[in-house]
């Protein structure tokens, strides 16, 4: 049962009201049962309302320094992401005759311990075993965990989040219970119970090469996320899905091969990158290319797949040492920021199916010496907001179709290049 609080509201008329409790504002609903925000960014421990009922997703966002969340027995419901951005979260304590959470040694759990709902942050423990009455995983059950070590799931475990180990830096194994009828571990790396996806490698773990077991075929959103030892990952050619952020932050990674059965290449998977030189993606079966090479300081050499049809916004931004790329025919558009800083891009050949090239694409791009062009219809051709800026236009040649030399020199993005030579398609 939530306290009466509403004698210390101070209303705002647009359904919100403020209350202070022993110096720490908060924002409410009208009604004082929901938490919309902490609005203080400067203390280590906060004690929630005891007439708030629900708590919203990003309630405690900016609340970096909170170290300890004491939740009273009136809150029934706590938005998923609530508790993921406080980094120095040591402890949550929950009220004795809270109906829905429950806590056990500064762990969040449901009330029935079937649910672990929040690891917090900077927990004292280094080797966690997670209780055998739970189930299921929160969706940010793990997230940025600095000082975890090791996990070990239940046999009764059946579900967790897509992404259940998020960034845990000093993470070095996933042990799983024998009977867990869902999950398996195989030397601390996590796969599902078939070995067909593989879920977590954790960052720590010893070795600088990893070979992928023949029966994956799917590898899991961010599942080699900041593994920095890497510098070979062997993937069979069986793998069709690759995850958002699969390779992210592998920083030491020189040499992976992508499988040509790829039918699904998720956002950002190689992203920082940094060791990475050469990428063939030429057999993957994806149209869509989205923060794909992000910040891949050392890349040279990219293969795009023919049956790409967008280069998404941020997909080879600052890879500051690709010197060339070959753009396929059926590509229709260039996100914002796709080629931003790529210092050493010194051609590029826009064929003429892209309409669309997005603001800041190529911003930045110094060294370009060829910039060609395909189009006919000017018109209808759509050049984002800086999208050249900082080309050098008094060096670099730009080629377009012969005849149309003069429109392009009207252009008002176009005609600031000093050379624009016609020549036949």
């Amino acid at each position: 049962m939530s306290e009466d609080l509403s004698d210390s509201f101070i209303y705002n008329g647009d359904g919100t009201v403020y209350l202070s409790v022993d110096d720490v504002l908060f924002k409410l609903t009208d009604d004082g049962k929901t938490l919309l925000e902490l609005c203080e960014d400067n203390i280590e421990e906060v004690t929630i309302p005891g007439c708030v009922e629900h708590i919203r997703d990003d309630a405690f966002l900016f609340c970096n320094t909170l170290k300890r969340v004491n939740i009273p027995a009136s809150v029934l419901s706590i938005g998923e992401d609530a508790l993921s951005e406080m980094i120095y979260l040591q402890m949550i304590s929950v009220a004795e005759g809270n109906s829905a959470y429950r806590s056990v040694d500064g762990v969040l759990y449901d009330a029935a311990m079937e649910r672990l709902v929040r690891f917090p942050q900077e927990h004292k423990e280094i080797d966690f075993r997670i209780p055998g009455s739970v189930v299921s995983l929160g969706d940010h059950a793990f997230d940025y965990c600095g000082s975890l070590q090791r996990v070990t799931l239940p046999a009764g475990l059946t579900s967790m989040a897509d992404i259940p180990f998020n960034d845990l830096p000093s993470l070095y194994c996933i042990d799983v219970d024998e009977g867990n009828s869902a999950y398996r571990s195989v030397d601390g790396v996590l796969y599902d119970a078939d070995m067909t996806r593989i879920i977590c490698y954790p960052a720590k773990r010893e070795g600088t090469c990893y070979t992928i077991p023949d029966s994956v075929v799917s590898i899991n959103d961010k599942a080699f996320y900041n593994c920095s030892r890497l510098q070979r990952i062997d993937v069979p050619e069986g793998v069709t899905y690759l995850g958002d952020d699969a390779f992210y932050g592998c920083l030491s990674l020189q040499d992976v091969a992508v499988p040509r059965c790829v039918t699904f290449l998720g956002e950002g998977v190689f992203g920082c990158c940094n060791s990475l030189k050469s990428l063939d993606l030429s057999g993957c079966a994806t149209s869509t290319l989205v923060w794909t090479c992000y910040n891949c300081n050392a890349m040279e050499r990219v293969s795009i797949p023919g049956d790409v049809t967008s280069i998404g916004e941020y997909a080879f931004y600052h890879c500051a040492s690709l010197k060339e790329i070959e753009i396929p025919a059926g590509v229709t558009s260039i996100g914002d920021s796709a080629f931003v800083s790529c210092m050493s891009l010194q051609k590029i050949d826009i064929p003429e199916s892209v309409t669309f090239i997005g603001e800041d694409a190529f911003y930045g791009c110094r060294s370009l010496k060829e910039f060609s062009v395909h189009y006919r219809n000017l018109d209808s051709f759509n050049l984002g907001f800086d999208a050249l800026a900082y080309v050098n236009a008094d060096e670099c040649v730009l080629y377009v179709p012969a005849g149309m030399e003069d429109e392009y020199r009207r252009h008002p993005h176009f005609g600031v290049f000093r050379n624009i030579i016609g020549r036949v398609q």
